[in-house]
């Protein structure tokens, strides 16, 4: 793969609470780039109030990056399962793993008000996988996506104009227990990314994930020597920040990936400023 990769994710375009007012205004961050990764929950797919404005949304993503020339990757996410078949990807030969997150946690957003009511229902799918079976990534996320089919699916409203983040946290507040649980995913979350990426992708030495919405890079040892750098890359639910990765001509030996901040100017999501660089070394036997 050559030229420069992009990774993006949770856009939620559709979503009344999406910073995202008009598409057109992610131009910038496409700009340049060969390939853009759109990392799950591109658009929403599943909340009845903001579906049709989600699709909507994604059409018009499509068409721009075709206009541009550049090749969109969009990987499922918990609310778009429907966007593609495309759970990960192995990029850089194996050494970049990028996945959209939510298979890391349990019972996927653990944080959300109904999921009580559905943790029995999931703990009955995870039965039907042998210690084989739940060994393999594919399968993993054939569980993973089973059980989006469960999570509830939110059916208020959210109101446009300068209450719309007042209103976001006020929800994020409801139940009690919800903002424990939002502070829990958001302290332990990288914890499980990496115990993931050990079971699943031990040689990999960058996992780039999101659906926490808190943005985050984490360098963690690999048992025999190395490291692994972890990168939650954000969203883009007023009032949370977003990261994007990219790297530089992905199959070369030692590409430079870059992680950096979105910034937004004159009404445009632009690449910020570089927050680190990581050199990935040659895959072994190269």
């Amino acid at each position: 793969m050559a030229g420069l990769l992009r990774i993006l994710s949770d856009l939620h375009l559709g979503h009344a609470g999406c910073a995202i007012d008009r598409v057109a205004s992610l131009a910038p961050l496409l700009e340049g780039a060969r390939t853009v990764v759109l990392n799950g929950d591109t658009c929403e797919q599943k909340h009845r109030k903001f579906a049709e404005a989600g699709e909507a949304g994604w059409a018009a993503l499509r068409s721009m990056a075709e206009e541009r020339g550049i090749e969109l990757r969009a990987l499922r996410g918990n609310h778009d399962p429907r966007i593609s078949s495309t759970e990960y990807l192995d990029l850089a030969e194996g050494r970049l793993f990028v996945t959209h997150g939510d298979a890391v946690l349990p019972y996927l957003s653990p944080w959300s008000p109904g999921i009580v009511d559905v943790k029995p229902a999931m703990d009955a799918f995870r039965l039907e996988y042998d210690e084989e079976s739940w060994a393999d990534l594919d399968q993993r996320m054939d569980y993973t996506q089973r059980c989006r089919s469960l999570t509830p699916r939110y059916r208020g409203e959210f109101k446009q104009g300068w209450l719309k983040t007042i209103r976001t946290m006020a929800r994020l507040a409801w139940p009690p227990r919800r903002p424990s649980m939002i502070l829990h995913t958001w302290l332990t979350a990288h914890r499980r990314a990496e115990e993931f990426a050990a079971i699943y992708r031990p040689h990999s030495q960058v996992m780039v994930f999101g659906h926490t919405h808190r943005t985050g890079l984490w360098r963690r040892a690999i048992p025999g020597g190395g490291e692994r750098l972890l990168i939650n890359t954000g969203g883009y639910l007023n009032p949370c920040r977003a990261l994007l990765v990219e790297v530089e001509d992905p199959d070369s030996a030692a590409p430079w990936l870059r992680v950096r901040r979105v910034v937004r100017q004159g009404g445009d999501f632009q690449p910020g400023p570089t927050l680190l660089e990581h050199r990935l070394t040659p895959a072994p036997g190269t």
